[in-house]
């Protein structure tokens, strides 16, 4: 399947992954993120919870988007999915990124 440009949407200060978190959209989504940084808002929230799936690659372009939110004197939230909130908070991620937890 191929990524398309809305399987990442930014509305305001929020990323919308509307898609599971495949290998082929790594590039994709790390763009979204950079575009994200971009944005005048100061609370930065990215919303995984369309998607029931997330890889290691995925979760090392969320740290790195953490840290780059914090060098520019921002916030960085995440609101996912049952399963990617377990991947994340087995990684580790709850110790210093908030998570929110949407259960559907």
């Amino acid at each position: 399947m191929s990524p398309k440009k809305e399987d990442y949407v930014i509305d305001g200060g929020v990323l919308h992954a509307n898609k599971v978190m495949l290998h082929d959209q790594d590039l994709m989504f790390d763009a979204a993120c950079n575009q994200l940084l971009e944005c005048t808002e100061a609370d930065l929230i990215v919303d995984l919870t369309n998607s029931t799936y997330i890889n290691s690659t995925y979760v090392g372009i969320l740290a790195a988007t953490f840290f780059q939110a914090r060098a520019r004197n921002k916030t960085l939230r995440l609101r996912a999915s049952t399963q990617v909130a377990q991947v994340l908070r087995a990684a580790g991620f709850e110790e210093f990124i908030p998570i929110e937890e949407v259960v559907a």
